[in-house]
C-alpha cells in the first residue's frame, strides 16, 4: 500500500505527465475570482485531504506549486510565503487512512483497531494539532513566522508586549473553546481506548528490551 502511494505521487508530480500543468491551466480560471480569504481555506482543505491520499511530500510539492501559480498570477491580499507555510503544515498532519504514512496502515492493519478507529481518531487528532499549532504560533510575535508576515502584509506596527496582551488571552480562550468542541460536537470513543488489550504489546517490549 505505501509503494503503492508513492508510484502514484510520483505520477502527480512528475512533469512529464502533466497533471500539474493541466490543474494549473483548468483552475486558475475558476480560483482567481475567488476572495483570498475563500482561497487560502480552499488550498488549507486540499492539502489536508490529500496528504491522507499521497505522501506529504508529494502533496505539499503539488498544492504549493498550484498556489504559487495563481497567487502571483492575481493582484489578490495574500501572502505567498503565509499560505505555502500553512500548506506545508497541513500536508505534514497525515493520520486518517492507511496510505498517509507506513505507521498509519500498519495501525490499521493490527489487531488493536480498524480501519474507522482511525479515520475517526485520525481526523480528530489532525484537527486538534491544527487548531493548537495555528493558536500557539500566533500567541507571541516570534512564535513563528505567521505573526511578522501578517502584520508586514497589512503594514501594521504593534510593539511585542502590546501583541502579546492581545494575542495571548485571544489565544487560550480559543484553545478552550477547541477543547468544548471536541467534548460536545466530535465526541471522540473514549470506553474503546480503555477496552484495548495491550498485553501483547508490553510482552514484545519486554523481549526487545530484554534481547
Amino acid at each position: 500500500m505505501c509503494a503503492a502511494t508513492l508510484v502514484l505521487g510520483s505520477a502527480l508530480t512528475n512533469d512529464a505527465v502533466g497533471i500539474k500543468s493541466f490543474l494549473q491551466t483548468s483552475l486558475s480560471p475558476h480560483l482567481k475570482s475567488l476572495p483570498a480569504l475563500c482561497l487560502l481555506i480552499i488550498f488549507v482543505v486540499w492539502a489536508a485531504i490529500q496528504t491522507n491520499l499521497s505522501s506529504n511530500m508529494v502533496t505539499a510539492t503539488l498544492v504549493a506549486t498550484i498556489a504559487t501559480s495563481i497567487i502571483t498570477s492575481t493582484t489578490m491580499s495574500l501572502n505567498l510565503n503565509a499560505t505555502i507555510c500553512l500548506i506545508g503544515m497541513m500536508a505534514s498532519f497525515a493520520f486518517a487512512t492507511p496510505p498517509s504514512m507506513p505507521h498509519i496502515a500498519i495501525a490499521a492493519g493490527s489487531d488493536y483497531c480498524s480501519t474507522k478507529d482511525v479515520l475517526i481518531y485520525g481526523s480528530a487528532l489532525m484537527m486538534g494539532l491544527a487548531f493548537t499549532v495555528s493558536i500557539s504560533s500566533g500567541m507571541t510575535p516570534i512564535a513563528h513566522v505567521f505573526p511578522i508576515l501578517a502584520m508586514n502584509a497589512a503594514n501594521i506596527t504593534v510593539s511585542p508586549i502590546a501583541y502579546m496582551g492581545m494575542a495571548i488571552p485571544v489565544g487560550l480562550i480559543t484553545f478552550l473553546l477547541m477543547i468544548l468542541m471536541f467534548r460536545i460536537f466530535v465526541k471522540i470513543p473514549e470506553n474503546k481506548l480503555n477496552k484495548v488489550d495491550v498485553s501483547i504489546l508490553k510482552k514484545q517490549v519486554q523481549i526487545f528490551h530484554s534481547g
